[in-house]
C-alpha cells in the first residue's frame, strides 16, 4: 500500500443528478474519479448522495431557488473548511465564490471546471463579483480550447488553464436498435439527419431548415430531420420557450413539414437508438455574441456510436469534430457547404469509412481518461511539476475562428493579394487555431499552398494546409520558398531579443525576393497588457514584470517580450526587410470589413489623412508591419 496521504477535496457543484443534462453529467464522472483517489466531500443538490460512490461524505441543500441554494452552500462551506481541505473545487463557474471562500478558510487551493457560459454571462451582478473571484482561482479547468481562450482573455492567466474534454461512453455497435427506433417512428430506410440538443437559439435550427435543409431534400427527397430536444427556458426570467412551434411553422411555411419529427426529450437507451439508426448528425450551431457552444458534447456521443458530424466550426465544436475522420467542420455561416457536405455523407450512407474512424476518434474521449487527466491536474496544482518552473514557456494561441477569419481579411487586404497565375505559396508562423491558414488555404479565388507551423498543435480547424510542429524559431523549408509569410503576434513570445532576432532572419530567409510579409506585435506602451490582462505590466523593467504578475496573482513567470517601434523597425533592418508601417491602414481595415457602421469610424477614423497616423504609430496598441526582401541590403525603409 501506498505511503502517500490521499489528497481532501471539497467539490461544491449545483449540478449533479437528479438533475438532468450533461453538466450533471460531467460532475457526477468527476466525483466518480475524485473518489478512487481522494477524500471526497460533495456538497451538492438534495437527492445527489444516492448517485454518489459510497465513501463520499456528501452534504445536500435544497436547489431551488437558485438564490437559496447559493447562500445555504456558503454556510456548508463556511462549516467544513473548518476541517483540512487540499483542494476546493467547482464543478462550474456559479459556485466559484463558495470555493473560494473554502480556499481561504482551510488554506487550500481553489480550482474550477468552467463553460463558455461562466465566463461570458451578461448579468451585472455575476460579472461584478464572480468574474473577479473565476481570475484568482489558483487553476481553471475548461471543458475545450475555445473556452480557454475566452478565460484567458477574461483574466485567467494561461498558465493556469487546463484543457480537460468531457468524456463518453463507448456502446456496443448494435443492429436491433437501429431497427428498433425507425421501427417504433416509422421512418423505414428514410435517410436519417438527427440533431440532439435543447431547443435554443444557439443551436441554429431554424436557420438550418430555412437554408440548408431544402438543398438537401432536392438531393435526397425522402430525407427526415429527427429532432431530440426540450425546449430551454430560462430559470430566471421564463424567457426562450416557444422553439418547438415555431420550427413547425417554419417547416409548414417551406413545405418540408413531412421531413420534420419533433420528439423532445427521450431517455439514454432511446436516444442511443437514434444515433445508431442516424445517417448524419447536424449540428449548425450559431456563432452568437456572449452565447457560445462550450464544447460539443453530442458530437462525441454521435461519434461513439459510429455516426458522422457535420457541423460549423465555431465555440469548442473544433475540439468535438475531427474532419475527415468523425466528420466534417465547416465555416460558420456556410449553408451551401453544409448541405453538399451532408449530402455526401447520406450518399454513402452506411458505407462511409467514417464510422469505423469516428468510434476510433471517440475512444480517445473515454471517461478513464477524462479521470486521469483530472486528476493528474489536480496533483500537478497541489504539486507543481518541473516543467511549470519559472522559465517555462507557455502558449498564448488565439482560438477563436471568428476573430481569425476576420483577421485574415485584413492581412489579405494590407498584403495586396490578388489571383495570379500560379498557386501563392504562403506560411504562416505561428498558426494557433489553424483559422487564418485555413482562410487563406480554402480561399475561393486566391489560389494559395498554405503551410503553417507552431511550437504546439492548438488548432481547431485542419482543413486547405499542411501543419509541421516545430521547437524553436528554424523553419524547415529551402530558402526562398515562398511568395508570403505571416508572423501574427508570435515575436514577442519566441524570447529575448536574439531569438526575436532569428525569428525574422528566418522569415528571410524563406521569403522569395518579390516575396511579401505581415509582422504583428504588442506595442510594449499600451496600458492594459493584452496576455496577462494588467495594466502597465509591459511597461516595466524586465526585471519586475514577473514579480508584478505574482503579486497579482496572474501567473508565476512572464514569458512575453512585446516591443517598441524603434525596437521592431531596428529588428526589421537588421534581418534585411525593406518594411512599412501599416497601424493607421489596419485600424481603419478593422472598421470596414468588420464595423462599418461604427459611429467612431464614420465620424473620425475614416477621414483622418495617413500623415496623422505616421505621427502617432508609436502609440498604437497593436504595432503592424508589411515587409518586403529590402532591395538595397539592410536597413532599407520606405517610410524614410
Amino acid at each position: 500500500m501506498s505511503d502517500i496521504p490521499r489528497p481532501r477535496i471539497l467539490l461544491i457543484t449545483r449540478n449533479l443528478p437528479p438533475l438532468r443534462g450533461g453538466m450533471e453529467r460531467l460532475n457526477l464522472h468527476m466525483a466518480q474519479a475524485l473518489a478512487e483517489w481522494s477524500d471526497l466531500t460533495v456538497i451538492g443538490p438534495a437527492g445527489c448522495g444516492q448517485f454518489l460512490p459510497g465513501q463520499c461524505e456528501v452534504i445536500e441543500i435544497p436547489v431551488r431557488p437558485l438564490s437559496g441554494f447559493l447562500l445555504r452552500s456558503l454556510r456548508a462551506v463556511w462549516r467544513r473548511a473548518g476541517q483540512p481541505i487540499d483542494i476546493a473545487l467547482a464543478g462550474s463557474g456559479l459556485t466559484v465564490i463558495s470555493v473560494k471562500l473554502a480556499a481561504w478558510r482551510a488554506g487550500a487551493r481553489s480550482v474550477a471546471y468552467v463553460h463558455g457560459l461562466d465566463l461570458l454571462a451578461p448579468h451585472l451582478l455575476y460579472r461584478a463579483v464572480w468574474l473577479p473571484a473565476l481570475r484568482r482561482l489558483d487553476h481553471a479547468l475548461t471543458n475545450s480550447a475555445n473556452t480557454a481562450d475566452i478565460a484567458a482573455r477574461t483574466g485567467v492567466a494561461r498558465g493556469r488553464i487546463t484543457v480537460i474534454h468531457p468524456g463518453v461512453t463507448l456502446p456496443a455497435a448494435s443492429h436491433d436498435s437501429t431497427d428498433a427506433f425507425r421501427t417504433q417512428h416509422q421512418l423505414s430506410q428514410r435517410p436519417l439527419l438527427l440533431s440532439v440538443g435543447r431547443l435554443t437559439a444557439r443551436k441554429g435550427l431554424a436557420e438550418f431548415i430555412r437554408h440548408a435543409l431544402p438543398a438537401i431534400e432536392k438531393q435526397h427527397p425522402d430525407v427526415v430531420l429527427v429532432v431530440i430536444g426540450d425546449e430551454a427556458p430560462d430559470a430566471l426570467t421564463g424567457a426562450g420557450t416557444g422553439g418547438r412551434a415555431a420550427l413547425q411553422a417554419l417547416a409548414a411555411e417551406l413545405g418540408l413539414s413531412a421531413d420534420l419529427r419533433l420528439l423532445g426529450p427521450c431517455d439514454d437507451e432511446t436516444l442511443s437508438q437514434a444515433y445508431f439508426a442516424a445517417d448524419v448528425h447536424v449540428f449548425p450551431v450559431r456563432d452568437m455574441p456572449g452565447d457560445v457552444e462550450g464544447f460539443g458534447m453530442v458530437a462525441i456521443e454521435a461519434a461513439a456510436h459510429g455516426l458522422p458530424t457535420v457541423a460549423f466550426a465555431v465555440g469548442g465544436v473544433p475540439d468535438a469534430v475531427n474532419p475527415g475522420r468523425s466528420g466534417y467542420l465547416i465555416q460558420p455561416s456556410d449553408y451551401a457547404g453544409f448541405a453538399q457536405r451532408t449530402c455526401q455523407l447520406l450518399a454513402a450512407r452506411r458505407d462511409t469509412p467514417l464510422r469505423a474512424s469516428a468510434r476510433e476518434f471517440a475512444a480517445g474521449f473515454r471517461w478513464q481518461r477524462f479521470g486521469e487527466r483530472l486528476r493528474t491536474t489536480l496533483a500537478e496544482t497541489l504539486d507543481p511539476p518541473v516543467a511549470d518552473a519559472d522559465t517555462a514557456r507557455r502558449g498564448h494561441a488565439v482560438l477563436d475562428l471568428r476573430s481569425r477569419n476576420a483577421k485574415a481579411r485584413k492581412i489579405e487586404a494590407l498584403l495586396g493579394l490578388t489571383p495570379t497565375g500560379r498557386p501563392l505559396r504562403l506560411l504562416e508562423v505561428g498558426t494557433g487555431s489553424g483559422g487564418i491558414a485555413h482562410y487563406f488555404g480554402t480561399h475561393r479565388s486566391l489560389r494559395c499552398e498554405v503551410d503553417a507551423v507552431d511550437v504546439t498543435d492548438s488548432r481547431q480547424i485542419h482543413d486547405g494546409y499542411r501543419f509541421t510542429r516545430v521547437d524553436d524559431v528554424q523553419l524547415p523549408f529551402p530558402d526562398g520558398h515562398f511568395d508570403v509569410v505571416i508572423s501574427n503576434h508570435v515575436i514577442e513570445h519566441v524570447g529575448d531579443s536574439i531569438a526575436q532576432r532569428r525569428h525574422l532572419a528566418e522569415l528571410r530567409r524563406v521569403l522569395r525576393p518579390a516575396g511579401v510579409g505581415y509582422l504583428a506585435v504588442p506595442n510594449r506602451w499600451q496600458l492594459v497588457e493584452p496576455h496577462y490582462r494588467l495594466a502597465f505590466l509591459s511597461w516595466l523593467p524586465e526585471a519586475w514584470r514577473t514579480p508584478y504578475l505574482r503579486l497579482r496573482q496572474r501567473g508565476s513567470h512572464y514569458d512575453c517580450r512585446p516591443l517598441t517601434v524603434p525596437q521592431v523597425e531596428a529588428l526589421l533592418r537588421g534581418a534585411g526587410f525593406g518594411f512599412a508601417q501599416q497601424h493607421g491602414r489596419a485600424l481603419r481595415l478593422t472598421f470596414e470589413l468588420e464595423r462599418p457602421r461604427a459611429l467612431a469610424y464614420r465620424a473620425v477614423f475614416k477621414w483622418l489623412p495617413e500623415s496623422i497616423y505616421v505621427k502617432l504609430r508609436r502609440v498604437f496598441p497593436t504595432l503592424i508591419f508589411t515587409m518586403t526582401p529590402a532591395a538595397s541590403g539592410p536597413g532599407e525603409d520606405p517610410l524614410q
